[in-house]
């Protein structure tokens, strides 16, 4: 996930402006190491991913949200009751549904 998507998930549900602005200063400005033994590496600036802590979980959940909310909703399988599903999610899980070509070229990417 792009850093920048995950900023604009994370305003897309209404998070406050201070929390966004102090989301989008993690991910501008953090930077990781790697240690082999005692050695340090140098300094790595991740410009994808989500970072571990006690957001991660929610931010994740956002732009997850954002994805498949932006789904075609006239693609997938229809149920018994004129019902479309398109998509099935559990947790970090995601399966696309679809009886039609059409939705095999989908570029969701965010």
């Amino acid at each position: 996930m792009s850093h920048e998507s995950i900023v604009l998930a994370a305003q897309r549900i209404g998070f406050p402006p201070g929390l966004v602005a102090y989301i989008r200063f993690l991910y501008a400005c953090g930077v990781t190491q790697i240690r082999i033994g005692h050695l340090l590496g140098s300094c790595i600036r991740p410009r994808r991913g989500i970072r571990q802590g006690a957001l991660s979980p929610l931010l994740f959940c956002a732009v997850m949200d954002w994805v498949l909310f932006q789904l075609d909703e006239h693609l997938g399988l229809e149920l018994q009751g004129g019902v479309r599903v398109n998509h099935l999610a559990f947790a970090d899980d995601v399966a696309l549904l679809s009886s039609t070509a059409e939705a095999r070229r989908w570029d969701g990417a965010v």
